[in-house]
């Protein structure tokens, strides 16, 4: 399955031939050479004649098997000498034919026109396929990450895969299949020539190896990295050993020493481009705090997972509402822990404001009524920055108006404070309703009122509540017992929201009250519901007032809080590295078994360092973290730098200089160029893409910001959506994963040099066009006993081409400091 998915184009690979062209001439050839056999054994028998030719005859009927075999030749051997083909081939039992929207179709003899290269490479958007925003992203990232484009795109993993012995990956690996069709999409990606049924095949694969994968469920775009190239890893793994050799003991010994034989003792058995580019070390130190032992081990990492510092509270901003009408709504602002519950939250407005914590409702107004009402046993994460929060203050006593129910018995309370008459307290809010546009406006109100009021006296309540904000004339209207507006009761029954004067003679016995007050129940605030009064917009003209001042008022704290809270608006990056390398103390759980004292240390400090730096540095900022109350993610924004991101700082000092790395495999000549750059730009890094996360824990969306090694722009790639985007917008709040790489290798650095004309991007080909010949000797020796060999010969020239390649660079550089 893996070569042949990615198999050119029959005709394109024979000058222009169609595949019924190429079958004739395979036909012609396969007869030719029927007759020279004939000619050669004439002296046997005439039965023995006639098996051959019932031979042939069979033979003849597997031609298409045979067919496949040769694009199977023909093409590896093109991807080996010439770098890949991108038009993508589907095979079935009786023909070949190029799949849907690729850009290589079957072209006439006569056409000599050839497909122009694009002016920019890589700029083609991925389907969504369900959910797979993770998965888009990721991708896109790693198609701009050049090490790997190139290593793929020019079909240089063959050699990797070639080394690879049968079998050897089958316990960890997928057995090249995944690497196979991420080689196929990232191929048509860089060549313009993607379709949907790429990516689709490349998540079908992805979820046979990987089951969390299967259907449309939302995932972690860095869990998905590290899964995918974990996988990429295993296929092309070139190291023959399985096992490790067994640790020694580190107690005196140098740190270089302990380092340089743990990275030994892990190449031997993990050596593939995942390692050569994504793959560093960090250093690992403990201490007992009682006699000083310190023991130190070297693991390897492949992205570094920063902790994001945060602060120990968080403003929020709350809108008090009184009872009455005579004191006007009141802006607050409140500073309470991040992880804190509600009731937390109930308690600070309580103190602020004296009200009695047990008369507080805490809620949400949008601009189009009530939203949601928060209970103290939630956790202060499901407030957002930006939510309109208000504290309802609930009446302890309310004497309804005579003029307004008439012979009605009072409310009165017992001793316990609670009510003794079938009451309600309810949460009104103004709206115009113009179609289905639903705006509030003024300011928002709380009334108690008896379940025993009709319509007429409910509506007369609200009137008297509003106040000041309608004109004198509607009273008299009131009185005449005409509708004014329309009640609708928030969270009652979907199909029976309205409170209706002509239902029964008492609305607030509805069936749709009693749901409201259920939903919203809750034994630590008075019990309650939520009105939204519905008002016509002739009837607003008429009878309300049109300069309406819905707006609180402000008090001094809510500056304070701003003021407060402004000064610490984000972090930089280098933050979460400090945070990430600072020594901690581990817990009664964490106890240490010091090898010296022989027993567990409790207070055992621990510090975790970077002992070496990759070629391409994936830096995870953490905005998801568990907390007691859930898991919850954070929005804070993290400053970092697009150019020159200097690690020194968070390396480990060493007491000589070593390199920890190696070359990197068939790496074209630019490259290998800036690879012998000054040692000054070792540890300093340009970002090139970025995963980005909107939304929340419970839903949210992943694009990717990505620059282009050709143009040096950057794009924003939102599953099939690209656009340039201006380089000022790259760092936002929404950055979840950042890629970087050498600024000694980095694509944007070579191409200002003279050496940018010889960038892999120039050596995508457009169009392989091979002679009829050519397959005709492909399919001669496809029985011939070197035939298996044809594959490997290809790839041992490719590797005598980079040799002699490395080779001229070498002179080039001897030549060039012999200058200087």
């Amino acid at each position: 399955m893996s070569f042949t998915a990615r198999a050119a184009s029959v005709g394109e690979l024979n000058g222009g031939q169609g595949v019924d062209e190429i079958s004739a001439d395979l036909e012609r050839s396969k007869s030719s050479r029927s007759l020279e056999k004939k000619k050669s054994f004439r002296f046997r028998s005439k039965h023995r004649d006639e098996s051959k030719k019932l031979t042939r005859s069979s033979s003849m009927k597997s031609l298409s098997h045979l067919l496949q075999k040769l694009v199977v030749r023909v093409s590896s051997v093109q991807l080996a000498n010439n770098g890949s083909s991108f038009s993508t081939i589907s095979s079935s039992k009786d023909e070949l034919s190029v799949v849907e929207g690729s850009s290589y179709k079957k072209r006439d003899e006569n056409d000599n026109t050839s497909r122009k290269p694009p002016e920019v490479y890589s700029l083609t958007g991925l389907k969504n396929h369900g959910n797979t925003c993770f998965m888009n992203a990721i991708i896109q990232c790693l198609a701009h990450t050049d090490y790997l484009a190139e290593y793929f795109v020019l079909g240089n993993y063959m050699q990797d895969m070639m080394k690879v012995r049968k079998g050897q990956n089958k316990k960890f690996g997928t057995r090249g299949e995944v690497t196979e069709k991420l080689a196929i999409l990232l191929q048509n990606l860089w060549s313009s020539q993607y379709n949907a049924q790429i990516s689709s095949d490349f998540k079908a694969i992805v979820g046979q190896h990987g089951l969390q994968y299967r259907g449309y469920a939302q995932h972690d775009a860095q869990e998905f990295l590290l899964w995918l190239l974990d996988k990429v890893h295993e296929d092309l793994n070139r190291a023959t050993k399985k096992k490790y050799k067994p640790n020694k003991d580190n107690i005196g010994r140098s740190d270089e020493c302990i380092a340089q034989e743990s990275l030994s003792n892990h190449m031997r058995c993990n050596d593939s481009i995942v390692l050569d580019l994504f793959q560093a070390q960090y250093r690992s130190s403990l201490a007992c705090p009682k006699c000083n032992q310190q023991s130190t081990t070297f693991d390897p990492f492949l992205c570094l997972s920063l902790p994001i510092p945060q602060r120990d509270t968080r403003p929020v901003y709350v809108t008090v509402v009184f009872v009455g009408s005579s004191r006007a709504p009141l802006r607050i602002g409140i500073s309470v822990p991040v992880y804190s519950k509600i009731s937390t939250l109930r308690a600070s407005v309580s103190e602020m404001t004296e009200i009695p914590v047990g008369n507080l409702v805490i809620t949400e107004l949008a601009a189009n009524g009530f939203q949601r009402t928060f209970r103290d046993h939630q956790s202060m994460s499901i407030i957002h920055e930006g939510d309109n929060i208000y504290a309802f203050e609930c009446p302890k006593q309310l004497y309804p108006d005579p003029d307004s129910v008439g012979d009605m018995p009072l409310i009165t309370y017992n001793d316990s404070g609670e009510h003794n008459q079938d009451s309600l307290v309810i949460l009104i809010s103004n709206c115009l309703v113009k179609g289905k546009n639903i705006k509030r406006f003024g300011p928002p109100f709380i009334v108690h009122v008896l379940r025993e009021v009709s319509f007429t006296q409910l509506q007369s309540i609200l009137l008297k509540a509003m106040g000041r904000m309608l004109k004198d004339n509607v009273h008299e209207v009131a009185k005449q017992k005409k509708p004014l507006f329309k009640l609708r009761v928030v969270g009652g029954n979907a199909d029976k929201c309205y409170l209706s004067p002509d239902v029964i003679d008492h609305p607030l016995y509805q069936e749709t009250v009693d749901s409201a007050v259920r939903s919203i129940e809750d034994k630590k605030s008075p019990n309650h519901m939520k009105i939204v009064v519905e008002w016509d917009e002739d009837i607003k003209a008429n009878y309300v007032k049109p300069d309406i001042n819905g707006k609180p008022e402000e008090h001094s704290s809510v500056r304070e809080m701003e003021n407060q809270f402004q000064t610490a608006d984000g972090v930089d990056l280098n933050d979460c590295f400090s945070l990430y390398t600072r020594e901690e103390q581990l817990g009664e759980d964490d106890a240490w078994l010091c090898p010296k004292c022989k027993t567990r240390q409790q207070g055992t400090v621990k510090r975790l360092s970077l002992w070496s730096l990759p070629e391409v540095l994936v830096v995870h900022l953490k905005r998801f973290r568990q907390t007691p109350s859930g898991r919850t993610k954070l929005n804070t924004f993290v400053h970092f730098p697009i150019a020159d991101l200097d690690m020194t700082p968070h390396l480990e000092p060493r007491q000589k200089q070593s390199s920890d790395s190696h070359s990197l495999p068939s790496l074209t000549s630019w490259r290998r160029n800036r690879r012998n750059s000054s040692s000054t730009e070792e540890n300093s890094y340009d970002l090139y893409a970025v995963c980005n996360h909107m939304g929340t824990m419970s839903g949210g969306h992943y694009t990717a910001y990505c620059k282009n090694p050709t143009d040096s722009q950057w794009y924003l790639f939102d599953d099939t959506r690209v656009e340039k985007m201006p380089t000022e917008k790259v760092v936002s709040s929404s950055a979840y994963l950042l890629f970087y790489v050498r600024h000694s290798s980095c694509p944007s650095s070579a191409s200002e040099s003279s050496a940018a004309s010889d960038h892999w991007t120039r050596k995508i080909p457009q169009i392989c066009s091979d002679s009829l010949a050519s397959s005709r000797e492909e399919l001669d020796d496809d029985k011939s006993p070197t035939s298996s060999n044809k594959l490997s010969s290809s790839v041992d020239a490719l590797n005598a081409a980079n040799k002699q390649d490395t080779q001229k660079s070498k002179e080039n550089l001897v030549v060039s400091e012999s200058c200087v």
